[in-house]
């Protein structure tokens, strides 16, 4: 936030702008200058260099590098153990890393679930960081660090029945393993090799998926194509597919499906 003042002095004009903080409201900088009315742009166009630099001091504000040349970031993925409901996307929380590579502000996002908050923070306080630089100076600088979780999301209902195990959480009877079973965005279609000419079918794909989204341990094949070098390649490429996880009583559980991997024509 920029107030802004002007009024003359004699035959000199004075400009005068206070640039704040929009969350906080602390101030970032004061900044004044006098001139000759007849020089009123030059004046202006030095306010907001000035204005320019404060605004660094905010996230996500460096126009054509104008702050840094080199993000800030952490020097690791930050993960963080969170027990109860697991956000099926990571939180991104705002951290200012100064110039010697330390942690100096956190802002959390909206909204967010005070256990998430507390496990992020924890996490995001004990990282390593690397600072931003202009040029060869290290400065100070605003980054958005996602949070990957992990924790106690169940995979067992209470009733004791083993949804660990494929055939028990495939047929899912009485919705025991899931409410919503695992996800894909986009139907899985996968390019035949050419050897495989016009006649290749479909591929069945059992995979395991976690309860972030991912396939846990490999992915087996269980109905064959006609073209057995497409089965191969179905499961390789089921292996690195990334899915809306299952869920049970609003927490995300990892579960197993098949996948009917269709040839493109």
């Amino acid at each position: 936030m920029v107030i802004g003042d002007a009024f003359e002095v004699g035959r000199q004009v004075r400009l005068g702008l206070d640039v704040y903080d929009t969350q906080s409201y602390v101030q970032l900088g004061h900044y004044g200058l006098d001139g000759s009315p007849d020089s009123i742009i030059p004046l202006l166009d030095q306010l907001a260099e000035s204005v320019a630099v404060a605004f660094c001091k905010q996230p996500e504000f460096n126009p054509q590098n104008i702050c840094f040349d080199r993000p800030a970031g952490p020097a690791d993925s930050v993960r963080a153990r969170l027990t109860g409901v697991i956000p099926t996307s990571p939180p991104t929380f705002e951290v200012l890393v100064s110039a010697e590579g330390t942690l100096s502000d956190v802002r959390a996002p909206d909204g967010a679930d005070t256990d998430v908050v507390r496990a992020s923070l924890t996490a995001l306080r004990s990282a390593r960081y690397m600072a931003a630089h202009k040029g060869k100076a290290a400065v100070a600088a605003w980054v958005r660090v996602p949070v990957l979780l992990a924790g106690a999301a169940r995979t067992e209902p209470s009733s004791g029945i083993n949804c660990a195990a494929a055939p028990t959480s495939l047929s899912n009877r009485n919705g025991d393993c899931f409410d919503t079973r695992p996800l894909l965005v986009s139907p899985p279609v996968l390019a035949p090799p050419r050897s495989c000419g016009l006649n290749t079918g479909p591929a069945v794909v059992l995979v395991h998926v976690s309860a972030q989204g991912d396939v846990l341990g490999r992915a087996t094949l269980t109905q064959r194509p006609q073209c057995a070098a497409f089965g191969q390649m179905a499961v390789a490429y089921a292996q690195d597919l990334r899915f809306r996880p299952a869920s049970k009583n609003g927490v995300a559980v990892s579960a197993w499906t098949q996948l009917l991997i269709r040839p493109t024509t």
